[in-house]
């Protein structure tokens, strides 16, 4: 199984996400599944400055 993951690195709720998607995969329910997990970038605001403002 391949499962396709596209998230913001800085968002926090992206986060809470991978942190819950890697508990699942350690469901013993889950053993002998071949499971890859592939990480996309996606941008909330792709207008954003590279350089951050204060």
């Amino acid at each position: 199984m391949r499962i396709e993951v596209w998230a913001d690195l800085v968002c926090p709720w992206a986060y809470i996400g991978k942190r819950r998607l890697e508990k699942a995969l350690i469901d013993p329910a889950l053993a002998g599944v071949g499971i890859e997990v592939g990480w996309g970038p996606f941008r909330i605001d792709p207008t954003a400055p590279r350089k951050p403002l204060p």
